[in-house]
């Protein structure tokens, strides 16, 4: 079982598991700031039970110092289902388009063929607000 990021018509598809995509998502993050990667990471290992302390407050106010809202709309969106509308992908792809990042991942059934994510997502994202499509997380 793994996640899949689909647009209508585009050639180009993510298919992995949560992890890779967890681990993919956690590289963007750094990517941004690193700083803002270190929090994102904290978040994203943050189990329930634990309970909110000072720490845990000033990290959400840093979070909302540097974050970036348009960067935002992926990072935190559902890893197992969904959709991004066209003008959400726009406000990514804004975030993204000069970004270069060597994070390579396999197809399931083919896993000698591998592919850079951050290239895919550029693609995906770009074709769904050209085409007016919807990227669907599935």
């Amino acid at each position: 079982m793994g996640l899949n990021l689909r647009v209508e018509g585009c050639d180009v598809e993510y298919e992995n598991g949560y992890i890779t995509f967890m681990q993919f998502r956690l590289a963007l993050a750094s990517k941004y700031d690193k700083e803002f990667g270190d929090i994102y990471k904290e978040c994203m290992l943050y189990t329930g039970g634990t309970p909110i302390t000072e720490r845990r407050i000033k990290i959400g106010e840093r979070w909302n110092e540097i974050c970036n809202d348009d960067l935002d709309i992926f990072l935190n969106h559902s890893d197992c289902d969904g959709k991004m509308t066209p003008s959400e992908c726009r406000k990514v792809y804004n975030v993204i388009k000069d970004w270069e990042m060597d994070f390579t991942y396999h197809n399931y059934p083919d896993v000698n063929i591998r592919f850079n994510m951050l290239e895919n997502l550029k693609v995906m994202l770009k074709y769904s607000f050209e085409k007016r499509r919807i990227l669907r997380f599935s």
